[in-house]
């Protein structure tokens, strides 16, 4: 298959996972709402807990290039492992500081679309032979 396609196809799956199917999984269990944005803090512990791992998530990415040049994918999964820590962090804030018990549900079920989607990336990524 042309890498372009591929490209093209996993681009649109990762928009589809990320974009439309968390506003959709939201609406369906009736969850609060989602600004685009992601300062929409539950409490002043949240937007502290969010800011330090944003700071280690970076700290770590700036670690990972620097002491492992030699293998790049590497730092991509120390980005997803970040990326997916805040996503824990965002479901265990909401379930234990907001009023509907279904934004926690839903925060883990997005949780578990993102790690779909990062285990297919990262499949692909190995598997693919004009990129690996």
């Amino acid at each position: 298959m042309n890498l372009w396609l591929e490209l093209t196809l996993v681009i649109g799956g990762f928009f589809t996972l990320f974009g439309v199917l968390p506003a959709l999984v939201r609406r369906w269990m009736n969850a609060d709402r989602q600004k685009i944005s992601s300062d929409d803090h539950v409490n002043e512990f949240h937007k502290k807990g969010n800011w330090a791992i944003r700071i280690v998530m970076l700290v770590s990415i700036l670690a990972n290039f620097t002491f492992f040049q030699n293998t790049p994918f590497f730092p991509l999964v120390v980005l997803a492992g970040c990326i997916m820590l805040s996503y824990v962090f965002q479901a265990y804030i909401e379930w234990k500081h907001t009023d509907n018990p279904a934004n926690y549900k839903a925060s883990l079920m997005q949780l578990t679309l993102i790690g779909a989607a990062f285990f297919y990336a990262f499949y692909w990524i190995e598997i693919s032979p004009i990129i690996g």
